[in-house]
């Protein structure tokens, strides 16, 4: 039992990667209704897809621009207003790795530019590694749960006199 319960452990710590991350601020400014901050998810990007949440901005008008390594002109990436979180969200695909230059407007006048780097797509196996693992922690617990079953069964079977 204490093999397996130390193999649960171990996976559970390998598995840690399945967890998502919060994002990573990528730019501040200081806007019309208050400073604006710029997140980004995942914090490392990779080419794929991306999201972006302003957060601060309030009911002003929020603008994000994105000029890829492989681009010559800047995408909008479209934004919406989440009403009950009171964040700005927008989600898109990164084409490309390389130098990611990233154009926020918060309002009328602030405005602010930042250069993430992105890393090359991931290979199909890596991507999917905590998948193939994830059967091994409910493994481990119906095999414990299977042991400690026959002990019972066992112990009311053999005869205590």
């Amino acid at each position: 039992m204490t093999r397996l319960a130390c193999s649960l452990l171990v996976t559970l710590m390998v598995a840690r990667g399945a967890l998502g991350d919060g994002g990573v601020p990528i730019l501040s400014i200081q806007g019309t209704h208050g400073r604006c901050t710029l997140v980004m998810q995942p914090a490392q990007p990779v080419v794929g897809p991306v999201v972006f949440e302003v957060i601060g901005a309030g009911e002003g008008p929020v603008q994000l621009m994105m000029l890829e390594a492989s681009a010559s002109v800047a995408a909008p990436v479209p934004m919406s207003r989440d009403a009950v979180m009171g964040v700005w969200r927008g989600t898109t695909r990164l084409d490309s790795a390389g130098a990611c230059r990233i154009m926020l407007a918060c309002g009328d006048q602030a405005s602010a530019t930042a250069v993430v780097f992105v890393g090359p797509a991931p290979s199909p196996w890596q991507a999917q590694w905590p998948w193939i693992f994830a059967w091994l922690a409910p493994g481990a617990l119906l095999l414990m749960r299977q042991q400690a079953l026959r002990r019972r069964i066992y112990t009311a079977r053999t005869p205590h006199g």
